[in-house]
């Protein structure tokens, strides 16, 4: 089973002293968002929103992407923090938790749980007025390529690092292909 020696090789590498470490130093001064509702706002159905970029708006974005040589995942994640940090107001350091897949390409037929969850730190400095968006999405990427093998830490560990928080704000980037392969055929999704 593919699976169960994925899940021994996880074993071996997942809260590694220096993992640890440099968890707890980057969370050490972080804070947790929260954000205040008045009574008169607060409402008992569900909201779902969704917003569908356009086909011109969304070539903006690619080439701007390519221009900084970034993912879109990228690009989102920062505008996603950008807009929280506005919306909530933190005093300092905040972190949004991210999910990630971790399925190696050799296991693309294996039925298990391939997910993680890991937190990205964002810098109070990071949000000054004179920062420039280019700037702040450059520092974002180059973050996320430190993580590294630092990504390989348990929840139970995590939870110890991590501020108290009545709310948690995760971060899930899915890259929707315009066509798949279903049983044999191309298929084009449609909106």
């Amino acid at each position: 089973n593919i699976y169960h020696q994925y899940v021994l090789e996880q074993q071996k590498t997942v809260d590694e002293v220096d993992t640890l470490f440099y968890w707890k130093q980057q969370l050490a001064h972080t804070n947790a968002l929260d954000m205040m509702v008045k009574a008169s706002k607060i409402s008992t159905h569900r909201i779902n929103n969704s917003l569908l970029i356009g086909a011109e708006h969304s070539q903006s974005l690619k080439t701007f992407c390519r221009q900084l040589k970034i993912p879109p995942s990228v690009y989102f994640k920062a505008i996603y923090a950008f807009i929280l940090q506005r919306y909530c107001q933190p005093d300092g350091d905040f972190f949004i938790t991210e999910v990630l897949s971790s399925r190696q390409k050799q296991h693309y037929k294996a039925f298990g749980c391939y997910y993680q969850q890991v937190p990205m730190v964002f810098n109070a400095d990071d949000f000054r007025p004179q920062q420039t968006i280019q700037s702040y999405l450059l520092k974002v990427k180059q973050q996320i390529r430190q993580l590294g093998h630092f990504k390989n830490i348990s929840q139970s560990q995590l939870q110890q690092f991590l501020p108290e928080s009545r709310l948690s704000f995760l971060y899930n980037f899915y890259n929707f292909p315009k066509q798949v392969d279903f049983l044999a055929q191309k298929t084009s999704i449609q909106q």
